[in-house]
């Protein structure tokens, strides 16, 4: 098609497709398909899609002013840039920028906004050859950077003046353009200003934490409070003190609360050693010359000096000493001749005084030894094994608990009278088992010495040398009352308990033995009683009490006669013997021997004098005799005479077989021994 215009020439349509608006030639000639506007002052492309409005409220404009080019919206709408129908950048009606979204991708955002994909956003800084220098970079759930591809320090400013840097080795610098002394640290904050300089922490609770340094000395503050303090020329610290260097040990200087304030070293686990030491150097025990150890496992605390462990306490507070080599020592601090104590490996000695050790108690085996004045005899052992005490003498096991020895000039021990009261009373008292009650005591009031039990005094010596039991008023050597029923006794009584009637009456003179209300019962006297006489024969020096096995026999031993024998007793009394017994079931029925005399009962425990005399109390069934005399060797029957009375006939065994087969009888005899 030809070229086709409009009258002066201001819309031409050339043959090869271009498109000139106010122009009469393509332009660049390189280009296939052109649309050229040309204006001698401002061209300008006007897009409307409305027939109301002006090119002020409605439509879109493209334009050149001077070098410049304008893209316009004229309505309140966005500017969108899009590529294959997807928005690449908006601007919206506000002036603000995204790049990579829409519209309403940008609706909370302002100024300036990129959006990557799923690899984040970058926004690169290159130099003129193209090469990347610095960036802002966006990884997605990762990180954001501003970061340089060199040498360059990142810079902030404020009014055009630089307030911070981070330079090429990482240092970040406040205040300043260099780091003034970095003492050799791989990174370094730092911030530099005219005055006191420093960085406040706060929260959202408004407790603010300061970070501070005032003239060369670190402050961290709470509320301005300065809770830690370091100085910088002299190295002091002060916890809770800001000037450390005002004390002895300015060091290290804490200071402590009102209550409960002080250091707390925690330890890590239950099992740990945790430990303060005191160092000389840093190799070997010079790392640890002096120090304080806590051994959380055996809750024991634990005192060294020269590397060595000096003293110990443990779990129930028993504290114990060492020291290798000489003892352990003690003493008043001005010099080591005066109030010392010494701790040996087997002995503990105090009273140091002018070269002399005034008192010692010292390990001797088994025993713990007191000596006094440096070396002089024993004064008091102890034995922990047996728990027996001895003063003046070595205790021995199978004596008392207390054994005391008295020396030369004294005599035993010396109880002092208590300062109150007028009495001077001094006492020993004997307790039961859980010091809960007193159960006897000796105790005295003036020169009146009592012994009490149960409650109540039971014997008193006087001033006088009178003894009195039951009685505190004995108006001779020796008096004894005894209260029954309100009446008042003289004598005393010998039993095994309170219900015993034997005693001594002093009003009547008589010793009475028994029990209960009835007399009897025995005498013992350990050197012999006499009776009408001191010779020998007055003397009673026997007496014994047994059994015996009666036989019914002749005297020649035969012809034994079956018995039981229920009962046979005897008493001796020196030269005297009773005897008795109870025989039953006695069966001479054909047992008895020969016709021939002299049956009788045999084996007394004692053989009798001759002659004497015995009796049956009684006899069953037809028994013929009823007692007779005894001989050396037999209690011998006798024949009964016509008025009952004992014949001088013995009885043989033909009248013994007489009796029948089953007889009982009970007989008694007093007889004399030679």
């Amino acid at each position: 098609m030809g070229n086709l215009s409009n009258i002066n020439n201001k819309f031409i349509v050339v043959d090869d497709g271009n498109v000139l608006i106010g122009a009469t030639s393509t332009y660049p000639q390189s280009n296939n398909t052109i649309l050229k506007l040309y204006s001698p002052s401002i061209p300008r492309f006007y897009l409307q899609n409305t027939t109301t409005g002006s090119n002020v409220t409605d439509g879109s404009q493209f334009y050149v002013s001077g070098s410049d080019l304008y893209i316009t919206n004229s309505e309140s709408a966005d500017i969108i840039l899009s590529t294959g129908a997807t928005p690449r950048m908006t601007i919206d009606s506000s002036g603000n920028v995204g790049i990579g979204g829409s519209a309403s991708t940008f609706a909370n955002y302002t100024n300036f906004t990129i959006q990557g994909g799923s690899s984040g956003s970058n926004l690169d800084f290159k130099n003129l050859s193209g090469t990347r220098v610095a960036a802002i970079v966006s990884n997605p759930s990762s990180d954001f950077g501003i970061e340089t591809n060199d040498a360059t320090p990142i810079l902030f400013k404020t009014n055009d003046t630089e307030r911070m840097r981070i330079d090429s080795s990482g240092n970040v610098i406040i205040g300043n353009t260099n780091v003034d002394n970095p003492n050799s640290l791989d990174k370094v904050l730092e911030i530099e200003h005219g005055g006191s300089v420093g960085v406040i922490l706060n929260d959202s609770r408004d407790t603010p934490i300061g970070l501070e340094n005032r003239g060369a000395v670190f402050h961290l503050t709470h509320n301005t409070n300065s809770r830690l303090v370091v100085n910088g020329a002299s190295g002091n610290v002060g916890i809770g003190e800001t000037s450390p260097s005002s004390y002895f040990s300015p060091d290290l200087v804490v200071k402590a609360k009102a209550d409960l304030g002080g250091i707390t070293i925690r330890s890590n686990a239950t099992s740990d050693n945790n430990y303060l030491m005191f160092a000389d150097g840093t190799s070997g025990n010079t790392k640890y010359r002096g120090y304080v150890n806590y051994n959380h496992s055996a809750d024991s605390m634990t005192f060294g000096s020269a590397a060595v462990a000096r003293l110990t306490i443990d779990s129930s507070g028993l504290a114990i000493f060492k020291k290798s080599g000489t003892n352990a020592r003690f003493y008043d601090g001005s010099t080591s001749s005066t109030g010392a104590i010494e701790f040996g490996q087997s002995d503990f000695i105090f009273g140091y005084d002018s070269g002399v050790f005034k008192h010692k108690i010292w390990d001797g085996a088994d025993y713990f030894n007191a000596i006094e004045y440096n070396g002089s005899a024993h004064r008091l052992i102890l034995v922990p094994s047996e728990g027996n005490v001895g003063i003046g003498v070595s205790p021995n096991a199978s004596y008392s608990k207390l054994q005391v020895k008295s020396p030369a000039s004294s005599y035993g021990f010396d109880l002092i009278g208590r300062d109150a009261g007028s009495n001077s009373e001094s006492q020993i008292t004997f307790w039961n088992s859980a010091q809960t009650s007193a159960l006897a005591a000796i105790y005295n009031t003036t020169s009146n010495l009592v012994f009490y039990t149960n409650g109540g005094d039971r014997m008193r010596i006087d001033s006088s040398g009178n003894v009195g039991i039951g009685t505190t008023n004995a108006d001779s050597k020796l008096k004894v009352e005894a209260t029954s029923g309100g009446s008042i006794y003289a004598g005393f009584r010998v039993g095994y308990n309170q219900t015993s009637n034997n005693y001594y009456d002093a009003d009547t003179h008589h010793f009475r033995l028994g029990t209960g209300s009835s007399a009897g019962g025995n005498l013992m006297v350990g050197g012999g009683v006499y009776l009408g006489g001191t010779a020998a024969d007055n003397r009673l020096d026997d007496y014994e009490e047994g059994t015996w096995t009666p036989v019914i026999a002749h005297n020649n031993g035969t012809g034994v006669v079956p018995l039981n024998v229920a009962t046979a007793r005897y008493v001796k009394v020196g030269k005297l013997v009773y005897i008795a017994c109870y025989l039953t079931s006695v069966n001479p029925n054909g047992n008895a021997g020969g016709s021939g005399a002299y049956y009788g009962i045999r084996g007394f425990p004692f053989a009798p004098e001759n002659y004497g005399v015995w009796q049956m109390g009684y006899a069953s069934s037809s028994i013929t005799a009823y007692g007779g005399y005894s001989s050396a060797a037999s209690l011998y029957f006798m024949a009964n005479g016509t008025n009952g009375q004992r014949s001088q006939a013995h009885v043989s065994g033909a009248q013994v077989n007489a009796w029948g087969s089953s007889v009982d009888f009970m007989m008694n005899c007093v007889y004399r021994i030679n």
